[in-house]
């Protein structure tokens, strides 16, 4: 069945999954690279929930996840470093995601 016009796609768990490694290896490296700033605290709890997202959908253990994110970190960094990749475009589609703005600054997304 086709879907209707201008209907978001349905996303699928490992799509889900897919984009919570990202949005957590995307905070990671803004982290790393001192890019918080006065959102730092509210990146860190962003990129907690990715991570929880992540390990929900994934069902593998903690260190499974951490080895995941340390590739996914070198990965993007790498990636950013070299151009291929714009981090605050990344950093603005995760924020989009998985913060909600309160008097015009970002936060968390608790649900």
């Amino acid at each position: 069945m086709a879907e209707p016009e201008g209907a978001e796609p349905e996303l699928s768990d490992q799509d889900m999954a897919d984009l919570a490694m990202v949005c957590t290896a995307t905070y990671d490296v803004v982290l790393a690279n001192g890019q918080g700033g006065a959102q730092t605290e509210a990146i860190k709890d962003a990129r907690d929930l990715a991570r929880s997202i992540y390990q929900e959908i994934s069902q593998a253990t903690d260190d499974a996840i951490d080895a995941e994110i340390t590739k996914a970190d070198a990965t993007l960094q790498a990636e950013v470093k070299s151009g291929v990749v714009d981090l605050k475009d990344f950093q603005a589609t995760c924020d989009s995601l998985l913060m909600e703005e309160e008097d015009g600054v970002a936060a968390p997304v608790v649900s």
